[in-house]
């Protein structure tokens, strides 16, 4: 079934299930809005073309509770399969089809955690093998960083990853943020000094991967949002506009781009579904979409996995 269709399928079901729902009665947790489950909702499924996103300026039924978007995590996270402070190693956390000959790795920082819903539906309809790699505020870039767990994870991830894992595919999303500076020659440098060195270990760390025989896929980090949408929604769910924002360059830190563009790397950038040119909206298709200011819930997450299988190879 083609994307399209399905987003048809799953619009029509919806409609159904709204009207069941107002049949039924308010059961949610706010008088100004009914938290329902993700499966009544659409979502990014209500986006019928990338950058075009519909702008609604109210909402009644909204899943995630925005109240609660700060928890919507993907599984990975209660499954151990993210470091942070002081671990540089991580278990096995392969998802998918464990016996597959098609062995695909997402590798990243919170970015890429945030990203795994959807990755692992297309690896679920496709028979993949699904390796999960993400440490939370460590970019992928093989250049010293200022967090020596950092450092260690990372060379301890590729070496597992060109010794181990063997992947057919390798997804790198990794965040640009102005924290993310390195260190040269014992010294610290600010982030615009940073960022030739980031565009240029992250040239290394794609040409380590590609010289094991993986084909690579970049995935370009998003805009900052300056609040917490999911708070105001919270607070304004008959004005959401108040809610929206304009998103912000991402051109001066894009060390990820750069370094894609400059090594012949295919880049996705998921922002088309959740941002236009001009606005980026808190509530799309009655979905909650920021977790904070920097990341998707993973309910809003999952549902961009029609555009991840449109744009990812079939047979990697």
């Amino acid at each position: 079934m083609s994307a399209f269709r399905a987003r048809i399928r799953a619009g029509a079901l919806v409609l159904a299930l709204s009207i069941l729902g107002l049949l039924a009665g308010p059961s949610g947790a706010s008088a100004a809005y009914q938290v329902v489950s993700p499966d009544q909702v659409l979502g990014a499924r209500s986006i019928l073309s990338p950058g075009s996103i519909p702008f609604q300026p109210t909402v009644e039924r909204i899943a995630p509770d925005p109240l609660e978007a700060g928890s919507d995590k993907p599984k990975t996270w209660d499954d151990g399969c993210v470091a942070w402070r002081t671990k540089v190693e991580l278990p096995t956390c392969a998802y998918g089809d464990q016996d597959s000959e098609t062995n695909v790795v997402l590798m990243g920082d919170s970015r890429a955690m945030l990203y795994f819903p959807p990755l692992e539906a297309v690896a679920d309809e496709r028979g993949w093998r699904l390796v999960n790699l993400i440490r939370v505020d460590c970019f992928v870039a093989s250049v010293k960083s200022t967090d020596r767990h950092c450092d260690t994870w990372r060379d301890n991830m590729l070496r597992r990853i060109v010794r181990s894992e063997k992947p057919d595919l390798v997804i790198l999303s990794t965040a640009t943020k102005r924290s993310y500076t390195v260190r040269v020659g014992g010294q610290t440098l600010d982030r615009p000094r940073s960022q030739p060195h980031l565009v240029e270990g992250m040239k290394k760390t794609i040409k380590r991967l590609r010289n094991a025989g993986a084909r690579v896929i970049v995935v370009r980090d998003q805009s900052l949002a300056p609040f917490r949408p999911s708070e105001c929604v919270a607070r304004n769910p008959d004005q959401l506009k108040r809610c929206a924002f304009p998103p912000r360059p991402r051109g001066p830190r894009a060390f990820e781009q750069k370094a894609a563009r400059a090594t012949g790397t295919r880049v996705l950038d998921p922002q088309s579904m959740f941002c236009s040119s001009s606005r980026c909206p808190a509530v799309i298709g009655d979905m909650a979409v920021y977790l904070d200011t920097y990341h998707l819930t993973s309910t809003y997450s999952a549902t961009l996995s029609d555009w991840f299988a449109d744009r990812l190879p079939l047979n990697p």
